[in-house]
């Protein structure tokens, strides 16, 4: 199969709403974030502060330094629509790249898009494009990467869509943090994904509503939002956990 016939293949079927990396961070963070997201005005959201500011600079500058310090050489990749960027990276898989930046990756046979920061190139194993497979690494301005789940289930996601694409499954993916890198096992998290990936889907199509948390910080930038629906609400909801299930980052 050459790369066109890949790239059509993966860009044809899209009937719905895309799920996206930042999708599924957001609802295993807070599911009610992702339904506001969806479907509460964006006049409703929460001001901006500087600190939630400072916070995405400082997220930004340190993706940038990391690239630059650990592949000066890997060019990142830019790209005028997802579309366009999706068909270089395949370009650049199937001729073996050791590294691609800022890689689009689509599936839209079950309407999945997710952005990699770093493929890396292994090999030893058989996928679409020859001996050799990809994985993802994912960067984050984080210390302690334990202590958020939604990293690693957004890896698990980049994970899915690879084997979807390269008809090879990655087993790892890796998350880079300030203190160094953690390691994630594809199969620890796959099964929980399909779930979340399903719940996603009703969010989207109006199927599951999510009732708020009036204490529910991850909701940002819907904090204020939750507290005024939670109120209205008066009842329990006010001291509910914000997630549907336990996600336990004992798989990490």
């Amino acid at each position: 199969m050459n790369v066109n016939q890949i790239f059509n293949l993966c860009t044809s079927g899209n009937n719905g709403k895309l799920i996206t990396a930042s999708a599924v961070k957001d609802y295993v963070k807070s599911p009610f974030k992702l339904w506001c997201n969806i479907n509460v005005p964006p006049e409703e959201k929460d001001p901006e502060s500087l600190f939630m500011k400072y916070v995405a600079e400082r997220g930004e500058k340190f993706e940038r330094e990391y690239c630059t310090q650990n592949y000066p050489d890997v060019e990142r990749l830019e790209w005028e629509n997802l579309k366009e960027g999706f068909l270089r990276v395949l370009k650049l898989m199937a001729k073996g790249k050791k590294v691609i930046l800022n890689a689009p990756l689509l599936f839209f046979p079950q309407n999945f898009v997710g952005v990699i920061e770093i493929l890396e190139k292994k090999g030893g194993r058989q996928s679409i494009f020859g001996n050799w497979y990809y994985v993802a690494k994912d960067i984050k301005c984080a210390k302690n990467l334990l202590n958020h789940k939604e990293y690693f289930y957004q890896g698990a996601f980049y994970s899915l869509l690879l084997e979807k694409i390269q008809q090879c499954r990655p087993e790892e993916f890796y998350i880079i943090g300030l203190n160094g890198i953690k390691l994630g096992k594809y199969m620890n998290y796959i099964s929980e994904l399909q779930k979340i990936l399903e719940e996603i889907k009703k969010i989207y199509s109006g199927e599951l509503k999510i009732l708020p948390v009036a204490n529910d910080k991850d909701a940002y930038p819907w904090v204020a939002y939750s507290l005024k629906r939670a109120r209205e609400l008066n009842d329990c909801l006010l001291y509910t956990s914000p997630s549907p299930r336990d996600l336990s980052t004992s798989r990490m």
